[in-house]
C-alpha cells in the first residue's frame, strides 16, 4: 500500500459516518418536534407533558451528541487522525439506539478491528 492511497473500507466508513451525522440531525429534529407538539398539545395531565418533554429533549440531546461524533469521526477519518479511528468506534457504539442498530454497529467494529484499517487510521500504532 502506498503513502498516498486509501484503503476502500476506512474512506466508505468515512462517509458513511457523515451521512450518518445527516440522519441524527434529523432524528433529533424529529423527538424535539414530537416532545414539543406533545407537550404543547396533547392534553395530557401537566405532570405527562412535562415529563414527556424532558425525555424528548434527552433523545434529542443524545442524537446530536451522536452526529458531533459522527462528523468527527468522518473529519478525522479522511485526514487519518488517531482520534478519528476512535470516533469511530464510539459512532458506531452510540449508533445501537438509532434505526440502524446493531446492523451497523457489528460491521463498523468487525472493520475497525481488522489489521489493515487500524493500520492506516492508527499511523503511528
Amino acid at each position: 500500500m502506498t503513502p498516498g492511497s486509501r484503503p476502500t473500507a476506512v474512506t466508505v466508513f468515512a462517509w458513511i459516518n457523515l451521512g450518518l451525522a445527516v440522519q441524527m440531525v434529523m432524528l433529533a429534529v424529529l423527538f424535539a418536534a414530537a416532545s414539543t407538539f406533545g407537550a404543547l398539545f396533547s392534553g395530557d395531565p401537566l405532570g405527562d407533558r412535562v415529563g414527556g418533554g424532558i425525555m424528548g429533549a434527552l433523545i434529542a440531546m443524545f442524537f446530536l451528541a451522536a452526529a458531533g461524533v459522527h462528523g468527527a469521526a468522518c473529519a478525522g477519518l479522511l485526514k487519518r487522525r488517531r482520534w478519528g479511528f476512535y470516533a469511530h468506534v464510539v459512532g458506531a457504539l452510540m449508533e445501537i439506539c438509532s434505526c440502524w442498530g446493531t446492523t451497523y454497529t457489528v460491521v463498523a467494529i468487525i472493520f475497525a478491528l481488522q489489521d489493515d484499517f487500524r493500520q492506516w487510521a492508527l499511523p503511528d500504532g
